[in-house]
């Protein structure tokens, strides 16, 4: 019977050592999105906290959850305000493009303590951690 007790709780161990998120916690503030740079006068972030996504679009506040397996990023349908934002030119084609991004990430990587998302279509959204 010993046996047995040990077998069950090393599994109960084990199936509580996956891998932490490790983008919980962050936040982070958007440095460029493929080869572009944000329109100078706007700030794009993301907080990842709870299996929740949240930030800014330059214009608009997001919301999402998201879920990690390994490398891979799932972000589920964006939710975010609707304001019209007409200053400074552009913004709202720039987040109308990161939201589109965010929403088709499939991987995700941190090198050198900055984060990238990776759509499928290459164009990686960079980001620096937010002060």
């Amino acid at each position: 019977m010993m046996l047995g007790s040990a077998i069950v709780a090393a599994a109960v161990l084990l199936s509580g050592c996956q891998a932490a998120d490790p983008l919980e916690g962050t936040s982070w503030q958007l440095l460029a999105y493929g080869e572009s740079l944000p329109i100078a006068g706007t700030t794009i972030t993301a907080r990842f906290q709870e299996g929740q996504i949240r930030g800014s679009g330059g214009c608009n506040s997001y919301s999402a959850t998201y879920r990690l397996a390994g490398s891979r990023i799932e972000i589920d349908e964006l939710a975010w305000t609707v304001m019209a934002c007409i200053d400074p030119a552009g913004v709202n084609e720039q987040e109308s493009l990161v939201m589109r991004l965010l929403q088709e990430a499939q991987t995700y990587r941190v090198v050198d303590g900055q984060l990238q998302i990776l759509p499928a279509d290459g164009q990686a959204l960079t980001f620096v951690p937010a002060h």
